[in-house]
């Protein structure tokens, strides 16, 4: 059997505690950790709205080498010109790789040789850019349609 207590309050003290229990009820609220008991006044309060800043150096911090990486593929066409860009894409960049697909095999040729100056130019040591992959154009799909029949496809297309 639960035993009430009874504690005097002054009919002030009873009135106001009972509208603090109606007004949480009707806004929806209570009184709970890191908020206050009553409506804050004027100064600072946990409520309030909060910098930026301090936010996103919690979410990036460590991640240097992913957001650089991030920016090599964004910033591409600035970093290494736009004539390498526009016959080059890159295609992913996974475990230190960064894989390029050049737009025909001459590229390909010509890309492999320029490897040392891409990798200065994109700052790949900053990066966790390890090793640059260059790959020829893929060929064309013969594939028609969602039915197809196993085998190697047309042979006399090209002469």
């Amino acid at each position: 059997m639960e035993r009430s207590t009874y504690t005097e309050q002054s009919p002030a003290e009873f009135l106001r505690a009972e509208a603090a229990k109606i007004d949480s009820r009707i806004l929806g609220y209570s009184a709970g950790v890191g908020l206050p008991r009553v409506m804050s006044g004027p100064g600072p309060s946990a409520r309030d709205p909060q910098k930026v800043g301090p936010m996103f150096s919690g979410i990036f911090n460590g991640r240097e080498k992913e957001l650089s990486a991030a920016s090599i593929m964004t910033n591409w066409a600035e970093m290494v010109g736009p004539q390498i860009a526009e016959h080059a894409e890159i295609e992913s960049f996974k475990d230190g790789k960064l894989i390029i697909r050049a737009s025909s095999t001459a590229w390909a040729q010509q890309l492999k040789l320029l490897i040392p100056n891409i990798m200065r130019k994109i700052g790949a040591a900053q990066a966790g850019v390890k090793q640059l992959i260059i790959l020829p154009p893929k060929g064309p799909n013969w594939k028609k349609g969602p039915l197809s029949v196993p085998g190697r496809g047309p042979r006399d297309t090209y002469g």
